[in-house]
C-alpha cells in the first residue's frame, strides 16, 4: 500500500525549504507485508533527501556499565495515590528506572490540541507541548484526562521544549528561543517579553552554564542564561547539513544530530571543537544520559557509545517510517516513528529487542515519560498518555 503524508513542519534536510524551514513530505511506498519490526534494514540505502530524523555511533558492549553512571537529575518520590500507576515520578532527564512493566501500550487519555503536537516534555507535575502553529501549551494529567492550564500562541511554529530547573526553553524555528517559567497553577510566565532570539531554534539541551541550540542552517549555537538574561557566547559551529537536535552530557560533550551525521563536539566557552562524527542520513534527535546515546533517524533508531575520542555504533533497530524522536527512562527505549506509531524497545548493551508497538491516529512526532505514563505528541490526535511501562524499580546508582 501507499502510506502518504503531507507534513508541513519547520525543518529541512535536502528538501525544498520555506521561510520557516518547513519541509513538504511526499508519500512513502511500503509493501503491505512489510513487518513494522523487521530487522536488517540497511540505513546506508536510505536516500537522505527523504529523511528527517537522527543517527549515531556507540561502543562495544563491555563498555556499557549502566550502574557506573549517575542519573542527571532523577527524583525519588511516590507517585500520587490517585494515579495508582506504581513506582516513582522520574525526571525525564535522568535514566533512573532499573526495571519497568513490559506493556502492552494502554491509552489512558488524550487531548486534541489546536496545532500539531510536535514536541512533548515533562516538568513535574506538568506536561508541556510544543504545538507547531498552536504555540506552547501546558497540561495536567490525572490518569484519565488532560486539562489545559495555559497556552502561549505567540511563540510561532513551536517544535521543541526542554528545561533546566525552573527555566523552560521553548524552540520555534523562524521565531527563535523563548524562556518561560511556570507558576504553581502551570501557567507559562515569560521571563522577558523581549527575550526571543531570532534563530532557527530546534531541540536543544543544557549542561553546566550553557544552553546549546541547534539552529538549522546556522549550525550549533551556545548561550548562557543567568540573571534572567540570555547571552550568546562563542562562535557558532557550522552545520554540515541541517542542525536538528542535541544532547549535552555532564562531561561537557555535545552530541549533535546534524541532518546527515552524528557529531560529537566540545565547547570551551569560546570555541566548538569537533571530536568525532559518523555519517547517519536523517539524524534528527538525540537522547543520552548514560553510557549509551540513542539517535532517531530516517532508518530507525541507533545506539552509540563514545570513549572520549571515538564514536562507536552498537546497534540499529529499523522502524517502518522515519524515526522522529527517541526517549529512554533507563529500562525501556521509546521511539516515535511517524505513521508507524510508537515502538517500545529493550536494549541489552549490544542489541535492541522489540517489546511492543502501538499505532497512533496519524503521525507520531515526539514523546517523553515520567515513570508512570508515556506522553506522545501526534500530528492528528494531539497529546496522548499511555500506561503499560510504569517504572517498578528505581536505579540505585
Amino acid at each position: 500500500m501507499t502510506v502518504g503524508l503531507r507534513v508541513t513542519a519547520c525543518l529541512a534536510l535536502s528538501m525544498s525549504v520555506g521561510a520557516c524551514g518547513r519541509a513538504l513530505y511526499t508519500p512513502i511506498e511500503r509493501s503491505p507485508d512489510a513487518a513494522l519490526d523487521a530487522p536488517g534494514l540497511d540505513a546506508s540505502a536510505i536516500d537522505a533527501a527523504t529523511l528527517d530524523a537522527p543517527g549515531l555511533d556507540a561502543p562495544a558492549a563491555d563498555v556499557l556499565d549502566l550502574d557506573a553512571f549517575d542519573p542527571l537529575d532523577a527524583s525519588e518520590r511516590d507517585a500520587p495515590a490517585d494515579l495508582d500507576a506504581g513506582g516513582w515520578v522520574l525526571d525525564p532527564l535522568g535514566l533512573a528506572c532499573a526495571r519497568a512493566e513490559t506493556g502492552p501500550f494502554i491509552e489512558t487519555g488524550r487531548f486534541t490540541t489546536p496545532g500539531q503536537a510536535y514536541g512533548v516534555w515533562f516538568r513535574e507535575p506538568f506536561v508541556l507541548v510544543a504545538d507547531t502553529t498552536g504555540g506552547f501549551s501546558t497540561f495536567r494529567f490525572d490518569g484519565t484526562s488532560f486539562t489545559m492550564l495555559g497556552r502561549v500562541p505567540t511563540t510561532g511554529w513551536t517544535e521543541a521544549i526542554w528545561n533546566r530547573g525552573d527555566d523552560i526553553f521553548v524552540a520555534a524555528p523562524g521565531t527563535g528561543l523563548s524562556v518561560f517559567r511556570l507558576d504553581d497553577a502551570g501557567t507559562p510566565i515569560p521571563i522577558d517579553d523581549d527575550l526571543v532570539v531570532g534563530v532557527e531554534a530546534r531541540r536543544g539541551s543544557t549542561a553546566g552554564p550553557y544552553v546549546y541550540v541547534p539552529s538549522g542552517g546556522d549550525g550549533l549555537l551556545a548561550y548562557t542564561f543567568e540573571a534572567d538574561v540570555l547571552t550568546p557566547v562563542g562562535a557558532a559551529l557550522p552545520t554540515t547539513a541541517w542542525s536538528q537536535g542535541t544532547w549535552a552530557d555532564a562531561l561537557g560533550r555535545v552530541y549533535l544530530a546534524d541532518g546527515g551525521s552524528l557529531r560529537v563536539v566540545s565547547f570551551d566557552g569560546t570555541t566548538f571543537t569537533e571530536i568525532d562524527a559518523d555519517a547517519l542520513p536523517g539524524a534528527g534527535r538525540v537522547w543520552g544520559g548514560g553510557p549509551v546515546v540513542y539517535v532517531a533517524h530516517g532508518a530507525g533508531v541507533s545506539a552509540y557509545s563514545f570513549d572520549g575520542s571515538t564514536l562507536t555504533s552498537i546497534a540499529t533497530f529499523p522502524t517502518a517510517s522515519n524515526a522522529r524522536d527517541v526517549w529512554s527512562d533507563g529500562a525501556t527505549v521509546f521511539v516515535a516513528a511517524e505513521d508507524a506509531g510508537v515502538y517500545a524497545l529493550s536494549f541489552d548493551g549490544s542489541a535492541f529487542t522489540l517489546i511492543d508497538r502501538v499505532d497512533t491516529d496519524g503521525v507520531s512526532l515526539g514523546l517523553v515519560g515520567d515513570g508512570r505514563y508515556l506522553y506522545v505528541g501526534d500530528q492528528v490526535g494531539g497529546i496522548k498518555a499511555y500506561a503499560g511501562f510504569q517504572c517498578l524499580e528505581r536505579s540505585t546508582s
